[in-house]
């Protein structure tokens, strides 16, 4: 699944130790893109995000996962391309919607392979206290 494909969950975890369900979003598009096409991806994200939301909300994750009644949600963009800054910034005030709502929000990118330094994945977490 990717981020093109709005309507469904990419992925699922449940984390018994932490009491967690995390959603994950595969946001497989550059960023390297002309103006009008970042705001179209940005859009897209907005959406899938929207629609986790309502399978949350709805219930629809309690019916699919019953184990994991009481545990909290995280929301978790895995990116397959560096973001930019102002990408940061939204997911940053996204975090901020987010926690006000109970649930966890955050990313990471994965390591490109051209970043033979790298070993490790850059994480960023849009998650505050």
């Amino acid at each position: 699944m990717a981020l093109s494909n709005l309507n469904v969950v990419d992925s699922t975890s449940i984390s018994n130790e932490q009491k967690r369900v995390n959603l994950i979003i595969v946001d497989d598009i550059s960023w390297d893109t002309t103006p009008d096409e970042k705001k179209k991806h940005i859009k897209m994200v907005e959406k899938k995000i929207n629609n986790y939301l309502r399978y949350i909300t709805s219930g629809q994750v309690l019916d699919n996962y019953p184990e994991s009644v009481g545990y909290g949600v995280t929301i978790v963009i895995q990116c397959k391309y560096p973001i930019t800054v102002k990408v940061r910034e939204i997911y940053s005030k996204i975090a901020e919607t987010l926690r006000k709502k109970d649930i966890i929000f955050g990313y990471f990118i994965e390591p490109q392979a051209d970043d033979k330094a790298e070993s490790e994945p850059t994480i960023g977490s849009t998650e505050t206290k």
